[in-house]
């Protein structure tokens, strides 16, 4: 593994210990690091690491011991490297590389620890690649991808410029249609495709979300994928619509799960083989309540679900949350949540909440 700067180190050097008001070129010296993913054996940690580089931000992944007894080592260098992801055997790691301009597309990449450079996986179109998750048995990645219009890729402009034509008008027939730092999509939308490693084909399992925003999980045994989907053509308005749907992959067949509680609803995830439910019946579920059936305050409660048959009482605020292990973690705007997965009743501590809690419902 390449050697790097160090990133991590208990040892901390001063450069001044006079203080001083902020500078404008200081902000050219932060580092951020985010999206931080512990390997299948618990001894590793990836993570992205962002710097600013003239009126670019470079982002690369690193890793680290867990017990943090060495420095952090730079895996890549592409600078456009992010959501990195294990392998379930621990060997590999495909993330997201884009914005290069010897690519020109972002592109799915796998790097083998054993050695060499990352590999390109896929050869997509102009689009945005939102997050990927592999198989269970490491020859397949599930991964959310929005195609550009054919009308904006570079392509199209290019043989525009040629002719000395305009840029066509913007089309607007959904209020759906552009988001700050995302731009204007108009009418493209993230679907859910499945790629086979070993072909290097991909293809696409679900394309009816109507804003894009849907949450995936693959089943512990592969051979389906529950997601969260906005389908009602009034998606944009009408947000407590929110279907959960389990998707074949060998036929891309897609069907509701049954009792499944009203209400927008997110970050699904399957319990973990050794759950007491069969796993392709067993989710962990943030929903919000029906908001037919509550009070505008009550709309903004959100939770996170994970254990046997019940419910709990979730924090409030928007929420992300991980299982790893029989355990799981969660942030929510109230703070952290976390406990773990039991064979009968879940043990679970919550952080106390000043605004009205909601109930959350498992699914059978």
């Amino acid at each position: 593994m390449p050697t790097s700067p160090r990133v991590a180190s208990s040892r901390v050097t001063r450069r001044s210990t006079r203080r001083r008001p902020v500078a404008p070129e200081d902000l050219l010296e932060l580092v951020g690091v985010s999206d931080p993913q512990i390997s299948p054996d618990g001894s590793r940690i990836l993570f992205t690491r962002s710097r600013i580089e003239g009126n670019r931000t470079l982002r690369d992944l690193w890793i680290v011991d867990a017990n943090g007894a060495s420095d952090a080592q730079r895996l890549t260098a592409g600078g456009h490297d992010r959501h990195g992801r294990w392998s379930p055997d621990g060997n590999r790691i495909a993330f997201i590389r884009g914005g290069d301009p010897k690519i020109g597309r972002p592109q799915i990449a796998i790097l083998d620890l054993a050695g060499g450079e990352a590999q390109l996986a896929t050869d997509l179109p102009e689009g945005t690649l939102r997050e990927l998750q592999w198989s269970p048995d490491g020859r397949a990645i599930a991964f959310a991808v929005r195609p550009l219009g054919e009308e904006r890729t570079k392509a199209a402009k290019d043989a525009r410029d040629r002719e000395g034509a305009s840029d066509p008008p913007r089309i607007v027939e959904d209020p759906w249609y552009r988001l700050d730092g995302d731009g204007y999509f108009l009418d493209d939308r993230f679907r859910l495709d499945w790629l086979d490693l070993a072909s290097g084909r991909s293809r696409t399992l679900f394309d009816r979300d109507r804003i894009g925003e849907f949450a995936f999980d693959v089943a512990p045994d592969g051979r389906s994928i529950a997601l969260t989907a906005r389908t009602a053509k009034s998606a944009v308005l009408d947000s407590h619509k929110t279907d959960l749907l389990l998707i074949d992959v060998a036929s891309g067949k897609a069907r509701p799960v049954e009792g499944a509680p009203n209400g927008p609803k997110h970050a699904v995830a399957f319990s973990p083989d050794d759950a007491p439910r069969r796993v392709d019946e067993s989710f962990a579920l943030g929903i919000l309540p029906d908001v037919s059936q509550h009070r505008s305050d009550d709309v903004a409660a959100f939770g996170v679900f994970v254990g046997t048959i019940g419910q709990v009482r979730g924090g409030h605020g928007r929420a992300e949350c991980s299982a790893v292990g029989g355990r799981f973690a969660a942030m929510t705007s109230c703070g952290p949540v976390w406990g773990a997965i039991r064979p009968s009743t879940p043990r679970t501590m919550l952080p106390a909440c000043k605004r009205r809690e909601a109930a959350l419902s498992a699914i059978p």
